[in-house]
This record gives C-alpha cells, structure tokens and sequence, in this order.
C-alpha cells in the first residue's frame, strides 16, 4: 500500500480531461445555495470540477452561525475570516466553519487521514455588573474541532470522533461580586487568543464516488446570568482567524 497526499484548499487534486468540467458545485456555492449544492451531490455531480479561474465549492464555504462575518476570503494557503460578536444572552452555542469538500475519485473505496489546523489571533472579553449579594456572572468555553461529514448518507452522518479531532483553545469565567467582596462595582474579564491548533483524523473510510464535507471550526459554548455579558474580536486590526489548508491522506 501506498500513501498519496492532497491539498484541499486553494486547489484540489486534478485530473487530466478533454474538456473543462462542469462546475455546478462550485457556482452553487459561490451564490450561497445550500439546497442546491445538496441536490447536486445527491446527483453525483462533480465536486472537485473547478469553474473558470480555478476555483472549487471548497474555497466559498465559510459560514458563521451568530458571529458577525466582518470580512473573509480564500486564497492559495491563505483562507481567513473576522470575526466578531457580543451576547449578552443567557446561553448559546456560535461557531465559525471552514468548509471543505471531497470526493473520492476512485470506483473503490479509499481510507484517508485528514489534517488542518486554525491560526488564531484575537481577544475574548466578559463585562460582569456588580450587586448587592452577588452580581452577574459569564462562562465562555472556546474550542477548535474538526468535524467530519459522510455526505454520501441523508441526512449526512459521522464517525465516532477521534481525540485528535478537537483542541481546548481557551476558558475564561468572570463574577460581578456582591457588596461584601468588592463594593458591587463589577468587574471585566480578559484573554489573549494566539497559537495554531493542530486537528486531524487518522483512518476515515469513503466509499467508491463518495462525498465528504470536512468543517474546521471554531466553537463558542457561553453562559451568562444577571446582566453579564461575553465579547470575541478577531476582527480588530491584526485579529483573524486563519485555517491555511485540510491535507488528505489517501492509502491504497
């Protein structure tokens, strides 16, 4: 057996052909047409056929839930987003995604191992109220997750995830306090966010023609109570969040 690699990011493995494939895949993505993108990998259109310029649906899936989406783009090793949000909510669950596509070209199935990372560079705030007996309080849990799809069931399904699918990016907690511990007058909470966050899954199994979505993500779990509330920048100057590329390692 034998282990090829391929980049899927600004480019993806290409094969030689007559004519230039059709690119329904990507041109639905690019306009944001999930339905459609859905209906034609359920049609076994061609998911790794470029439009034009080269470009694949790979390079048009980022998706940002709840989180302000200030800017983002797609270039070769270069796929970054900014992002930022405030909630002052009791509870939720936001995530940034970078959504990669694959499909094996073989009439056989494959095993692939499959790597990416996030580059974080950014800021998480909590701004807690002071009260009498006690004040408000924030929970904020960030973490980077791998998440692998297996588009050729509908709804899709997943493996059994393995450990090094997710990494603990940060936890950061703040209390407003009452009267007795600091006069009721609240207190505000910070965090530095920077560092690569290395994620993969060794052994994924993709049947012959099959499709398989991978998302890279940053997720935000956060909790707050009277009056609390969480704050994430990585939009500010510098600030961003980058996911370079998701490498496949094909065995056969």
């Amino acid at each position: 057996m034998k282990l090829r690699f391929c980049v899927i990011a600004a480019f993806v493995l290409s094969y030689a052909v007559a004519a230039p494939a059709k690119s329904e895949v990507a041109d639905a993505a690019q306009h944001g047409d999930k339905a459609a993108v859905r209906s034609l990998v359920q049609k076994r259109a061609d998911v790794n056929a470029p439009q034009i310029d080269g470009t694949t649906a790979l390079h048009w899936a980022v998706q940002a839930n709840d989180l302000e989406l200030v800017d983002s783009q797609i270039q070769p090793g270069n796929n970054t987003a900014k992002i930022n949000a405030q909630w002052r909510k009791s509870y939720g669950f936001e995530n940034l995604r970078f959504i990669f596509l694959w499909q094996n070209p073989k009439d056989s199935w494959v095993i692939v191992s499959v790597a990416s990372n996030l580059m974080l560079n950014g800021e998480c705030d909590e701004f807690e109220e002071g009260g009498y007996l006690s004040g408000s309080v924030s929970n904020l849990n960030v973490d980077a997750r791998l998440n692998v799809l297996e588009w050729w069931n509908q709804p899709p399904t997943s493996p059994f995830p393995q450990a090094t699918q997710a990494q603990h990016v940060l936890t950061l907690s703040a209390s407003g306090g009452g009267v007795l511990s600091n006069l009721g007058g609240g207190t505000v909470e910070s965090a530095t966010v920077a560092g690569t966050f290395d994620l993969s899954r060794s052994v994924f199994l993709i049947p012959p023609n099959g499709v398989a979505v991978f998302e890279v993500t940053l997720a935000f779990v956060y909790d707050n109570s009277d009056g609390g509330m969480v704050q994430v920048n990585f939009a500010s100057s510098g600030f961003q969040v980058m996911c370079p590329s998701l490498v496949i390692g094909i065995l056969s």
